[in-house]
C-alpha cells in the first residue's frame, strides 16, 4: 500500500464520523467537532485529488481533465479555508482579521 492510500482511509474515516454527527443531528454534538471534521475533510480530500492528478496519473489523463480536477481540489480547500474556519476560530473566540475583507 502506498503512503498516499492511508491518507484516503484517513479521508473516509473523517467523512464517516461526519455523516453520523449529521445523522446524530449536529444541533446536539458540539458545532466544534461538526466544524473540524468538515474542515479535515476537504483540506484532506483536495490535497489527496491533487497528489494523484500531478504524480500518480500522469500519463493517464490529458491536460484539460488534469487543471479540471484540480480546481475542484482547489475549491475544496478554499471552502475549507474561507468559509469553515472562520467560523471554528470565532468559536474559540481567535481573531482573524486576515481573513475579512
Amino acid at each position: 500500500m502506498q503512503w498516499y492510500h492511508y491518507i484516503l482511509i484517513i479521508v473516509k474515516a473523517v467523512f464517516v464520523i461526519q455523516f453520523a454527527i449529521v445523522l446524530v443531528d449536529k444541533n446536539k454534538v458540539d458545532p466544534k467537532i461538526y466544524l473540524i471534521t468538515e474542515i479535515l475533510f476537504k483540506l484532506l480530500l483536495s490535497l489527496y485529488m491533487e497528489y494523484l492528478v500531478m504524480f500518480t496519473m500522469s500519463k493517464t489523463i490529458e491536460l484539460e481533465d488534469k487543471l479540471f480536477i484540480s480546481f475542484g481540489a482547489g475549491l475544496l480547500a478554499y471552502d475549507a479555508v474561507v468559509n469553515d474556519l472562520p467560523h471554528l476560530l470565532a468559536m474559540y473566540g481567535v481573531h482573524y482579521s486576515f481573513l475579512k475583507s
